[in-house]
């Protein structure tokens, strides 16, 4: 049984439009309320999905494969190019779930050499340190954080005209971006955000390449 951690309450504006991820009283199991680390803790049944034959250690990966909504979202149109910042657990999660919505490439930026390394064994376009490596003159048509690092996040450059930037990394609260607005609206690039949104599978999500990512290393982007 795969567990939903967040507190809707099922009642305020968001709630009633089915935008709990929203909710106006949020709050969650292990975040904001403890339970998290106990050995049992009570649920509403409507948070709790069967997890069928899933190891317990894929199955442990349904809460954050919530990035499916996001990478649905951005591959709407099949072949786009991506650019992820991060390929921590949740970039590469990211990766794998793009290219399953149609993405035609999917590049990969982070400063651990290690982790690039599992992204090019899990079938990335490029794996890079940064994005001035690789040759893409018009841009990409997405480009994704999954850092929450301040670096990673002031670059949206490599946007293509027309494109989609996508924060999906955590940050601190006190972080803080300079954005340029005259570029943003000269290139009509779309800011967009992504917080956790659990939504029903539409089709079976094989966890198992994104195990060797779930073991943690030091990295200088921040990534998950």
């Amino acid at each position: 049984m795969a567990v939903d951690p967040s507190l809707y309450c099922g009642y305020c504006y968001y709630c009633k439009r089915g935008r709990g991820n929203q909710c106006e009283n949020w709050n969650a199991i292990g975040v904001s309320v403890t339970g998290g680390a106990a050995s049992s803790c009570p649920r509403r049944w409507p948070t709790c999905q069967a997890a069928g034959s899933l190891a317990a250690k894929n199955a442990a990966l349904i809460e954050p494969l919530s990035a499916r909504s996001a990478a649905s979202t951005c591959c709407s149109e099949h072949g786009r190019q991506l650019l992820i910042y991060g390929s921590g657990t949740m970039g590469l999660m990211m990766m794998e779930l793009a290219k399953r919505a149609g993405a035609g490439t999917v590049s990969m930026v982070d400063l651990n050499p290690d982790r690039l390394e599992t992204a090019k064994r899990l079938g990335c376009s490029a794996a890079v340190t940064n994005a001035d490596e690789l040759d893409a003159p018009r841009g990409w048509d997405i480009v994704i954080d999954c850092t929450g690092a301040e670096a990673a996040i002031r670059d949206v450059s490599p946007g293509r005209r027309g494109g989609t930037y996508l924060q999906f990394g955590v940050s601190a609260y006190d972080a803080r971006v300079a954005i340029e607005p005259y570029e943003i609206y000269r290139r009509e690039i779309t800011i967009t955000a992504r917080w956790r949104c659990c939504t029903a599978s539409t089709g079976p999500v094989h966890c198992w390449p994104v195990e060797s990512s779930t073991r943690r290393s030091s990295s200088a982007t921040g990534s998950r």
